[in-house]
């Protein structure tokens, strides 16, 4: 109607014909709304609200630590570090706060003795402030024996003058030296050795004396008296090592010679098959009483030199090297144990029996110290 209005009139302008467009586009509009209905708003897919509401205007940002919502994550999308690690600190073992020592002031994971400074029985000092290191140490000389005190444990070390025996034993002439009807042949050939004057514990090294310089105690069976257990050869070492730079002095393991010499009595032995008497009995702990565990020690009698359990109890390290028999080829890869133990038979404690052993821990090997003169 509108554009027959303008037919009509034949002359149409400029703005008539502006308006006259826009007019139809209004009602093209008009008619395209109404046939889709009304327009619904567009909504955020995160909170649900509609974009113009959401404060995000729909782009909730995210957490680039734990991947959350920043509005979700406990630390609004700033997790703390640790600032001693570097880890985050929910990460961090200590939770971003890391324990110090008192003693060093180190942390405590760098600290050597992880903040637990171990402190000298005696003075009360850490050991690294004791002037002896920790090892308070004293000898009394009264001749026939070395009375040494540590850390206020004594341990008497039986003088043992030199000499010249006959070591090993055999099975094939009864009339000659050495005859043991059972001997092994890693006992032959019976020979002659000279050993030279030494000093030798009384007993074997207890957990008492161990405890007193290692601060520890690896033993199985545990008691003060008890001879120490469950120690390698180079465990014997490190605790020699530590004893003589403490003291002194130059302890060590007897050898195997030494060993055999001292078991049998020295220059006043008897010829006892055992160390001290021809009844076991009388002087080990072995498998028939010892109730398949280590005992005191000094709770049986002593050898013809005052040493006690040289037989039985546990085996005792020495210096040597194994070899299948005397003056054959040493095997470097054990060394010798003398003496027998609460594990064994009566067989295996005599004085010359020996057993090889690999560097090995176990309930029933400990050792015992010899010192040289000084």
């Amino acid at each position: 109607m509108l554009y027959l209005t303008f037919y009509m009139k034949k002359e149409i302008t400029m703005k008539q014909k502006t308006f006259f467009i826009l007019v139809v586009l209004w009602l093209c509009l008009a008619g395209t709304v109404q046939a889709q209905g009304p327009v619904k708003p567009k909504l955020c897919s995160t909170c649900g609200k509609m974009v113009v509401n959401c404060p995000y205007k729909g782009n909730h940002p995210k957490c680039a630590t734990c991947g959350k919502l920043k509005e979700k994550c406990a630390y609004k999308g700033n997790h703390p570090v640790c600032s001693t690690c570097g880890k985050l600190k929910e990460n961090c073992t200590y939770g971003g706060n890391h324990p110090v020592c008192s003693t060093c002031g180190k942390l405590k994971e760098n600290c050597s003795y992880n903040g637990d400074h171990p402190k000298c029985p005696v003075c009360g000092n850490t050991r690294d402030e004791c002037p002896f290191r920790g090892i308070h140490f004293r000898i009394d000389d009264l001749g026939d024996r070395l009375i040494i005190t540590i850390n206020q444990e004594t341990l008497q070390m039986i003088k043992v003058e030199g000499g010249t025996f006959w070591m090993g034993a055999q099975k094939t002439k009864p009339s000659s030296r050495n005859y043991i009807s059972y001997a092994d042949d890693s006992e032959g050939p019976v020979h002659e050795e000279t050993v030279s004057t030494f000093y030798m514990g009384e007993t074997e090294v207890t957990q008492e004396l161990w405890q007193a310089v290692m601060g520890s105690n690896p033993s199985a069976f545990t008691g003060s008296q008890l001879p120490v257990e469950q120690v390698y050869w180079d465990d014997c070492q490190s605790f020699i090592a530590k004893l003589n730079e403490q003291t002194g002095r130059k302890f060590r393991l007897p050898t195997e010679a030494e060993w055999e010499y001292a078991a049998r009595g020295g220059n006043q032995s008897k010829g006892y098959k055992y160390a001290g008497s021809d009844n076991i009995d009388e002087v080990a702990w072995y498998k028939m009483n010892s109730s398949e565990t280590t005992h005191p020690v000094k709770q049986k009698a002593p050898n013809e030199l005052g040493l006690y359990d040289m037989c039985g109890n546990v085996w005792e390290w020495t210096s040597s090297y194994w070899s299948s028999r005397y003056y054959s080829t040493e095997n470097r890869s054990f060394r010798v144990g003398r003496g027998g133990s609460w594990h064994n038979h009566r067989g295996w404690t005599r004085v010359s029996y020996r057993f090889n052993f690999p560097d090995k821990r176990d309930s029933y090997i400990g050792f015992r110290l010899t010192l040289d003169p000084q």
